[in-house]
């Protein structure tokens, strides 16, 4: 608690990742990702109904999906 971390996360169908401080946290390489998105939302959890406490420094966002090695460098 209180200590700042860099977390990336990037999708594409069947190509999920997320990082967090340099290291790969998880992958995925199954799945689809709906089509018409607009909104993105940052710090809800809709299901278990949380919500973030904290402060969101900086982001960034790319409109292609970058690498993973990509996202380990983003997050160091």
């Amino acid at each position: 608690e209180g200590i700042p971390s860099k977390f990336a996360f990037a999708w594409k169908a069947n190509d999920f990742a997320t990082v967090m401080d340099g290291g790969i946290q998880a992958t995925d390489t199954a799945g689809t990702v709906p089509s018409g998105l607009t909104r993105m939302f940052l710090g809800h959890d809709i299901n278990a109904n949380r919500e973030f406490v904290g402060v969101i420094k900086s982001l960034v966002y790319f409109p292609a999906r970058l690498t993973n090695a990509q996202l380990q460098t983003l997050s160091t």
